[in-house]
């Protein structure tokens, strides 16, 4: 995933062989650092991943080079360069960008850092700090890539089950305001997450009790909740040169009982699918 800001044109851990001759500006954390002798070689890393950075004569000047022999571990660098594929023999099975390294042009030290009471970095089949070092310095034990991975998709699931039960807890509210209110149009995302069967179907009731007073828009996977719409529109995400182009389009009869006999299938829509579509259609009307 790219997400460019003022500082950055990609993160560390999304460069594959497609970026291969781009020029790119990095940021992230000293992770580790291997000098040797006149070549230097520093894995970058940052929330999606490690990246190397090579700092060699033929590309980067003598004064980078210099800065870089400088660099602890831990250190917050920004970088520029070039993304270069690496020799097949060269490539690092741990990395996910193992098939690139980035050849630096240009290096700015933005927060130096004193050497870590104790190690992020680890050697396959090192052994880890004692366990009283590693809680009494919990945010340096934090940044482990095996932990940061746990962390973030704990907040993920946390994100995404919090994001439902607010969603469906709008949903009662407004229904129970709904002859109070002055709003033309509601907006529901979501509101179906992690249900099914007949939790669905009474949600799907529900919005369409509000419809009477509202125009209504629900972005839904839930069969049940798309059965009970007036009109079916399909919105569908792909990606081209790296960008995200979304495109909506209206259902017609035909097509709004496949796509409910896919969000009940799967990508093989079935018979027995279609004929459950014509089911929740025809109990929705």
């Amino acid at each position: 995933m790219t997400v460019a800001t003022a500082l950055r044109t990609h993160r560390c851990g999304s460069l594959r062989r497609e970026h291969a001759g781009l020029t790119v500006r990095l940021g992230g954390w000293v992770h580790r650092v291997r000098d040797l002798g006149g070549v230097i070689f520093i894995d970058l890393r940052d929330r999606d991943g490690l990246v190397q950075l090579s700092f060699d004569p033929k590309v980067t000047s003598k004064a980078v080079i210099e800065k870089a022999g400088t660099l602890g571990a831990e250190t917050v660098i920004l970088v520029e360069g070039k993304v270069e594929l690496r020799p097949e023999s060269a490539r690092d099975a741990a990395l996910a960008s193992r098939e690139v390294e980035v050849k630096v042009t240009g290096l700015d030290i933005v927060g130096p850092a004193a050497t870590p009471v104790i190690p992020v970095a680890r050697k396959e089949g090192e052994d880890l700090p004692a366990e009283e070092l590693r809680l009494k310095h919990r945010f340096l034990d934090l940044r482990r890539p095996e932990l940061a991975r746990v962390v973030i998709g704990r907040s993920y699931a946390t994100t995404y089950l919090e994001s439902a039960l607010i969603a469906r807890f709008m949903l009662a509210l407004t229904v129970v305001l709904a002859g109070g209110q002055a709003a033309e149009t509601l907006i529901f995302d979501e509101v179906d997450s992690g249900i099914g069967g007949a939790t669905a179907t009474a949600v799907g009731e529900r919005l369409k009790r509000l419809s009477q007073h509202f125009q209504m828009l629900v972005i839904t996977h839930s069969p049940q909740v798309a059965a009970m719409a007036d009109q079916h529109w399909c919105v569908a995400k792909e990606t081209f040169r790296n960008n995200a182009i979304t495109s909506v389009s209206a259902l017609d009869k035909k097509q709004r009982r496949e796509e409910i006999a896919r969000l009940l299938a799967g990508a093989t829509i079935t018979d027995e699918a279609r004929a459950a579509a014509d089911k929740l259609l025809a109990e929705a009307r």
